[in-house]
């Protein structure tokens, strides 16, 4: 067994074109989340790039230590306290992400599920490499299952959480680094920055454009990374502030004769997503980019096209491990394809009037 984690080279979505630097672009890279974070600033001096730059790795670093769900935090003591049948209090932040996560759950049906910690640790998801990990049997499973934790299950008072199930355990693993991103470019828009990438382990926020001359603008292009890890399979240009998430068996899984694990976890079987090697979703927030691009992963291609529509996403795509493409009117509509040979079938809008 070998728990396998992506590197930078890795990263499922790219910006192409960068090799030839654009005007007074300015990029830098840290550590953060469990993945590189690389944020590129067009259009600006780089003082202001590397001031702002600075700022939002020191805010990357204490959200990263608030939220972790495993290693002592403000979630961790969250947790302890829902195991013990105790209230809370908890900061503005992840008051925010509880809120959110819970309106989001309920719109993907309970696919997007954050409080099924414990089973993403006992699939072995947290902490360091087990070198004797193994599968679990369907009893481990099913009673894990029996607790039926769900969002739904936290109550909140003012800034106060509690739980009637103590089987409630929270990894916000599926929104943080989309709500980070959302920040971060708040944060550089209130910084007078205009035109930048916020790229956090392959998911990505964009506001503006790559290159302003006079009444011209050259849009962000981005590539879509075939999840082989080597070749890109599309790409998009941007149009304003955008996030382009992507979810998928390719960044996190276990290897286990001969068969692949992935860390997207199925909260209503229990089971590791086993059809759908890649999603990739557009929309304006971050946070619901992110949830949406795991939810989608679970769903798969056949309730694709509903949860997608009930989380207010338009534009995406999925991959299956055949390598047959999927994808929404929205996103055919403004895709390019770079590899060849591919199935792709584009899927009926879902009217939520249904």
């Amino acid at each position: 067994m070998t728990l396998k984690r992506i590197g930078l080279a890795a990263i499922f979505i790219a910006i192409l074109a960068l090799g030839a630097k654009a005007p007074s672009l300015y990029q830098q890279t840290f550590w953060v989340f469990g993945t590189a974070v690389e944020i590129s600033i067009a259009n600006a001096s780089e003082t202001q790039a590397r001031t702002a730059i600075n700022q939002i790795a020191q805010d990357y670093q204490n959200m990263h230590q608030s939220w972790h769900a495993w290693q002592p935090s403000q979630l961790s003591d969250l947790n302890q306290a829902i195991a013990e049948g105790k209230s809370q209090q908890v900061s503005e932040d992840l008051l925010y992400l509880i809120h959110r996560s819970q309106k989001l759950s309920a719109q993907s049906e309970g696919l997007f599920n954050p409080a099924i910690s414990q089973l993403i640790a006992a699939w072995g998801f947290h902490g360091a490499e087990d070198k004797n990990w193994r599968p679990l049997s369907d009893a481990q499973v099913q009673q894990l299952l029996a607790k039926h934790p769900q969002m739904s299950d936290l109550s909140l008072e003012s800034d106060w959480v509690s739980s009637k199930n103590r089987a409630v355990k929270l990894d916000f693993g599926g929104i943080a680094k989309g709500y980070a991103v959302d920040i971060a470019l708040h944060y550089l828009k209130k910084q007078g920055i205009e035109d930048a990438i916020v790229n956090a382990g392959g998911n990505l926020g964009v506001m503006g454009c790559k290159q302003r001359r006079f009444w011209h603008t050259t849009p962000w292009h981005i590539g879509i990374r075939h999840p082989n890890g080597q070749d890109i399979l599309a790409a998009i240009n941007t149009n304003g502030h955008e996030m382009l998430f992507s979810s998928g068996d390719y960044e996190r899984y276990h290897e286990y004769q001969g068969k692949r694990y992935a860390h997207i976890i199925n909260p209503k079987t229990g089971y590791p997503i086993k059809d759908i090697t890649a999603v990739t979703v557009i929309h304006q927030n971050g946070a619901v980019a992110d949830a949406a691009s795991t939810a989608l992963s679970i769903a798969g291609v056949a309730d694709a096209p509903r949860i997608a529509a009930k989380m207010g996403i338009k534009a995406y795509l999925l991959m299956t491990k055949k390598g047959d493409v999927y994808l929404s009117s929205a996103m055919a509509e403004r895709i390019e394809f770079y590899t060849q040979d591919l199935s792709i079938t584009q899927l009926a809008d879902y009217e939520t009037a249904h």
